[in-house]
């Protein structure tokens, strides 16, 4: 479990237990724990009898859920397209590592994605005057970006760029088409009527889609009333994510970061990862989307539609701006655009085929599937080929903790087989700023477990773990009575676990006198309590 992973975990332990509160300073929005409620309690788990798998089922479903969406605007974006979109949101390593991790990101991507295309259904509604329709619509553009709100702080970002591409669009179209000074053919055409963009500005509707968004943010915010300030406390934490986001960090990252993950990156010595061709065929999108001219008359059903192609176009070409200027980058963080970029890939993909003679055509689509099954090859290795899921070599993965901090809790965990108390064993836990994590999800069914920031007065637990950089503190208060071995958390991370001598030398006894195992079993079920 990556440390983050195992803190919302215990978020959601709490949220069980009716004592969550949102946090200003840490952990981001209740989204997340409220679409795990229903999987846990429906199965009867809590966050004892839980395990690793039952929490990321929860982002899984929602990257899985991402590919049936695009059939709610395949009318808009092309049925050929929309299907190569889905392939490549299918294989896209990024999508698919990150669909895995319990954390917010994957909800924050659906989410964003719905409001697209809830936006684009209502334009379509009001474009053809049903009123009904554009009301139900609005209100489920309304529901997205209360839940938006209510799972990351950076949603603001992901508006923002939806607003700002609406505008280059409006633009882009403008100078593309010659539209009229009355905005007449600054369209959204449908059947034989069109409606300018001005036109879609419908007070009602979009005040009712307003007060559907402060609904649902409220309530999800609030944990459905058990927490009053959450709503307040959920604005005040932009101030304290700006800071963080804009500011000096040791998430700090040069410009091209995320797009240098995605086009190429070998951590020697290793294979080389690439998501290059989703890259190329997205800047392919990029050009067709641009260069579409919009149709007099209305659209074929199985072409895209020019304004979608250039909003969409837009919005993912501003997060990458917005993402990439930012100095704090943490690699999930792409996963807004990188989702935008398979949307573009789609369409890139099928205006290359359609402009290439028969004899290209052939050439490119045996290309394209060679490509794409370079990047299945590649998610499953990133995914599910050891060591790469935890190994640095993974282009994807930050600060994930190594396979010997399982290895520390196997050890904890064997200590209290000969200790009178079992898991009812006292340890404590020592480490600066709580930079313990995960170990604590690890060592969730020992019923006394001490945290601290610094060495406490009293050491008398008969296990201690601590920050190695600890331990010459820890040796000179501790002297012989301890044994003491070193276990690494991350990368260039270690901690030093103390055990107490007499408990050391039974273990060590039992072991001497037991038939030589493998160890196998432990291992495997190191994850459960």
């Amino acid at each position: 479990m990556h440390g983050d992973e195992a803190i919302h975990a215990v978020k959601f332990s709490q949220m069980q237990s009716g004592e969550y509160r949102y946090d200003p300073v840490e952990y981001h929005g209740p989204s997340l724990y409220h679409a795990t409620w229903p999987l846990m309690a429906g199965r009867g788990l809590d966050y004892q009898s839980a395990g690793a798998g039952d929490y990321r089922l929860v982002p899984a479903l929602f990257g899985v859920a991402l590919l049936p969406l695009l059939l709610l605007w395949a009318d808009g974006w092309g049925r050929r397209e929309s299907l190569m979109a889905a392939v490549f949101a299918a294989v896209s390593p990024a999508m698919v590592f990150y669909s895995r991790y319990y954390i917010q990101e994957t909800l924050l991507v659906f989410f964003s994605f719905a409001l697209l295309i809830a936006l684009w259904r209502y334009a379509r509604a009001v474009t053809e005057s049903r009123r009904r329709v554009a009301l139900c619509w609005a209100m489920a553009a309304g529901a997205c970006v209360g839940v938006m709100h209510a799972t990351k702080e950076t949603w603001v970002l992901s508006v923002a760029a939806m607003g700002v591409a609406a505008l280059a669009a409006t633009l882009w179209t403008r100078w593309r088409d010659g539209v009229q000074r009355d905005g007449s053919s600054d369209t959204l055409s449908s059947g034989n009527s069109s409606l300018g963009w001005r036109a879609l500005w419908q007070p009602q509707l979009l005040g009712v889609a307003a007060l559907a968004a402060f609904v649902v943010a409220v309530l999800l915010l609030s944990n459905f009333g058990r927490d009053a300030r959450g709503p307040l406390n959920s604005l005040l934490a932009f101030g304290t994510y700006w800071q963080r986001g804009a500011g000096e960090s040791q998430q700090a990252q040069p410009p091209f970061y995320y797009l240098k993950l995605l086009l190429f990156t070998k951590n020697a010595p290793g294979p080389w990862w690439s998501e290059a061709l989703i890259v190329a065929l997205a800047a392919v999108g990029l050009i067709a989307a641009l260069s579409r001219r919009t149709r007099r008359t209305a659209p074929r059903t199985d072409e895209p539609h020019p304004v979608l192609l250039r909003w969409v176009a837009f919005y993912t070409v501003a997060l990458v701006i917005i993402y990439s200027v930012l100095p704090y980058k943490t690699p999930w963080s792409m996963l807004g655009f990188v989702h935008g970029m398979t949307l573009l890939a789609g369409v890139g993909a099928v205006a290359l085929l359609r402009a290439l003679p028969d004899a290209g055509r052939v050439v490119a689509i045996l290309l394209l599937i060679m490509g794409t099954a370079h990047l299945t090859e590649q998610s499953w290795a990133l995914n599910f080929k050891e060591p790469f899921p935890y190994d640095r070599r993974n282009p994807y993965v930050h600060s994930q903790p190594a396979p010997d901090a399982v290895r520390l809790t196997e050890r904890v965990r064997a200590m209290s087989r000969f200790h009178a108390a079992g898991r009812a064993m006292t340890v404590q836990m020592i480490a600066p700023g709580g930079d313990y994590w995960p170990l604590p999800w690890y060592l969730r069914d020992f019923k006394h477990v001490g945290y601290h920031a610094a060495v406490p007065a009293d050491l008398s637990a008969p296990v201690i773990i601590a920050a190695a950089e600890l331990e010459p503190a820890l040796s000179a208060k501790l002297g012989a009575r301890y044994h003491s071995e070193y276990f690494g958390l991350r990368p260039a991370v270690l901690m030093a676990l103390f055990i107490d001598e007499r408990l050391w030398k039974d273990f060590v006894k039992a072991q001497q006198s037991a038939p030589a195992t493998n160890g196998t079993k432990e291992s495997k079920a190191a994850d459960a309590p």
